[in-house]
C-alpha cells in the first residue's frame, strides 16, 4: 500500500538504539505503519483509536500505551516508566490528524518526559489528510516521503510548552510546513 523513502540513505544513521520519543506529525492512521518501517518502538494511542479495527491491528505488532482523554491519568509517567526499560516511543504530538501543509499545536507530554525527542516527518506525495482508511485503498502505493531529523534536547532553563514549541518550529522549518493555530483540546475523540 506505501512505498515510504528516507530523502537521504544518511537520515537513516540518525536513529540510534537509545531510548528517545519519536515524534512525528500525523495525517491519517497509516502514519504508525509506515514510521514502523524505520523504528522499533511502542507507541501512544487514545483509548478511542484503540477500539477501531487499525488500533486493533497496531496492538498486534507493537507496545501501545493507551491514553484516556479528560481523565487524571499521568500520560507522562506512563510514557517514562516505558522508557526507562530501554524502549522508545512513538508519540503524535499534535493529538490529531493534521492538514497535508500544516502542523497544529503540539500537546506537551513528550516534551515533558526524562528523554530528548526526535522528529521523524511524513510528507505524503498525494493528499490524502481527508481519506478514511477505506478509501485510502483506491491508491495502488500512496508515496510518502519521510524526514528524520537529529533528536532535540530540551534547553536546561526551557519551559516544557517552550521545548514543544521549539521542535515543532524545527519540524515547520525543515519540512516547509505552515504553523496552525488549532489545538488539539479544543476538539474531542
Amino acid at each position: 500500500l506505501s512505498n515510504s523513502e528516507s530523502s537521504e540513505s544518511s537520515e537513516l544513521k540518525k536513529i540510534t538504539s537509545s531510548s528517545k520519543v519519536y515524534i512525528s506529525n500525523h495525517m491519517c492512521y497509516y502514519d504508525a505503519i509506515i514510521l514502523s518501517q524505520y523504528v522499533q518502538c511502542g507507541a501512544i494511542g487514545s483509548a478511542y483509536v484503540m477500539e477501531t479495527l487499525l488500533g486493533k491491528i497496531l496492538k498486534t505488532f507493537t507496545d501501545i500505551i493507551t491514553i484516556v482523554r479528560g481523565t487524571s491519568q499521568n500520560s507522562v509517567q506512563l510514557m517514562n516508566n516505558y522508557l526507562d526499560t530501554g524502549k522508545s516511543i512513538l508519540v503524535f504530538p499534535q493529538g490529531l490528524f493534521g492538514n497535508y501543509n500544516t502542523l497544529t499545536h503540539f500537546r506537551t507530554g513528550a516534551f515533558a518526559t526524562r528523554y530528548n525527542v526526535q522528529p521523524i516527518i511524513l510528507k505524503y506525495v498525494q493528499d490524502i489528510s481527508c481519506l478514511d482508511p477505506v478509501d485510502m485503498l483506491m491508491f495502488d502505493n500512496i508515496n510518502v516521503n519521510v524526514h528524520i531529523l537529529e533528536p532535540i534536547e530540551k534547553l536546561e532553563n526551557e519551559s516544557v510548552p517552550e521545548y514543544a514549541e521549539r521542535a515543532r518550529n524545527i519540524i515547520s522549518e525543515h519540512c516547509e510546513l505552515k504553523l496552525s493555530n488549532v489545538d488539539s483540546r479544543d476538539t474531542f475523540d
